[in-house]
C-alpha cells in the first residue's frame, strides 16, 4: 500500500502525541523498519521502549523532541538498530505469533491441569488403601 512506501522513505517516524490510547501506528511504521521518536504518553510504552527499539520523550517538550530525531540523524548507525528492534518486535506481535503463543499457553495449563487431576487421582488411591 502507498502509506507503507511513505514509512519506509521516511527517516524516522516521529509521534508527537499529549493523550494516546492504542499506538496501532507505532506498530506499522516499526514493521516497515522505520525508527521512532515518540512521547511517553498513554499506551506507547507498551510498543516504545526507550533506547530499545525507539527513542521516547516527554509530551509537551518540543526541544527533546527535535533533540531526539536530530539524535538519529546523527547517528544512523543507532537510527538503524532501533529500527532493527523496532521490526523485529513487530514480526513478533503479528496476530499468528500471538495466536502461537496462546495456544501454546493452553497447552501448557491444560497440561498442568492434567497433572494435577493425575496427582489428585493418585492421593486419593493412596488415601483408600490406608
Amino acid at each position: 500500500p502507498e502509506l507503507f512506501k511513505l514509512y519506509r522513505s521516511a527517516d524516522a517516524y516521529v509521534h508527537s502525541a499529549v493523550q494516546e490510547g492504542v499506538p496501532q501506528v507505532l506498530v506499522e511504521a516499526q514493521a516497515q523498519g522505520v525508527p521512532i521518536v515518540a512521547t511517553d504518553v498513554g499506551s506507547v510504552t507498551d510498543v516504545v521502549e526507550d533506547q530499545r527499539n525507539g527513542l521516547l520523550v516527554p509530551p509537551r517538550d518540543p526541544a527533546a523532541l527535535a533533540d531526539a530525531v536530530l539524535s538519529l540523524l546523527r547517528d544512523p548507525e543507532f537510527a538503524r538498530r532501533l529500527a532493527a528492534q523496532g521490526l523485529e518486535d513487530a514480526r513478533a506481535s503479528t496476530l499468528e505469533a500471538e495466536s502461537k503463543r496462546v495456544a501454546s499457553w493452553i497447552r501448557s495449563a491444560l497440561a498442568r491441569r492434567r497433572c494435577v487431576r493425575s496427582f489428585r487421582h493418585r492421593v486419593a488411591r493412596v488415601g483408600r488403601r490406608r
